[in-house]
């Protein structure tokens, strides 16, 4: 498409340029002929492009946050269509031990208007500690005429958390209820892998001593 911006439209909106005293005594040309094109508009969430390297007792405590988290796009049909994020330009971050806060430029694409231009990226960095518990292995659901024995009864569980988080984090937050059925179908090899089934999202992958348990699964004469 294209459209012609004629020759009083140019000396009006020059003439807002100048200084009172100033006179446009003379145009060439008298006329503009401008091409253009229609642009699609679409809102895309920002992907945050980083290699995160925390000092040592120091990690990442909470999801990345960026503001805003969703940008404007302005493009043609066929880039929008497919345009499902928006990269920032890349972040290295060494030796962290504090959490980050920078003001970062989004990753250009030609042919598109991305507004805005820069970002706000927050990376929570806590020091971490370990916080140990004997947690019970129960069943879930299991039937009267049955009795399950475990062996052993209880698993340690040691939870890598924010030190922040260290008094908030108490045995009740953490369970192992493992499916009836679960040890109906392993009965016969009499022994089961052990997963945590609660545990708060903060509790970065616990880990289970042991990770396996035995277990006698007996049916009752009624």
């Amino acid at each position: 498409r294209n459209v012609v911006l004629e020759r009083r439209v140019i000396e009006s909106a020059i003439s807002r340029q100048l200084i009172a005293s100033t006179s446009l005594l003379q145009l060439e040309p008298p006329a503009i002929q401008v091409d253009y094109i229609t642009l699609k508009h679409k809102n895309v969430p920002v992907a945050v492009n980083i290699d995160l390297q925390t000092a040592p007792g120091y990690q990442q405590s909470d999801a990345i946050r960026v503001k805003p988290d969703v940008v404007h796009v302005y493009a043609n049909n066929v880039v929008t269509d497919t345009l499902s994020a928006i990269q920032t330009e890349h972040i290295e971050i060494k030796k962290a031990h504090k959490t980050v806060m920078l003001t970062v430029r989004l990753k250009q694409i030609p042919d598109v208007r991305i507004e805005p231009e820069k970002v706000e990226v927050t990376i929570p960095i806590e020091e971490f500690t370990e916080k140990r518990f004997k947690i019970p292995v129960r069943c879930k659901n299991l039937p009267e005429n049955y009795t399950l024995r475990v062996f052993p009864a209880s698993v340690e569980v040691c939870c890598k958390i924010p030190l922040s988080k260290y008094k908030y984090l108490e045995d009740s937050d953490i369970e192992i209820q493992i499916p009836f059925r679960e040890f109906e179908e392993n009965h016969t090899r009499g022994e089961l892998p052990v997963r945590l089934t609660k545990h708060p999202a903060w509790v970065d992958n616990p880990l289970i001593d042991p990770n396996a348990v035995e277990f006698i699964l007996e049916k009752k004469n009624l």
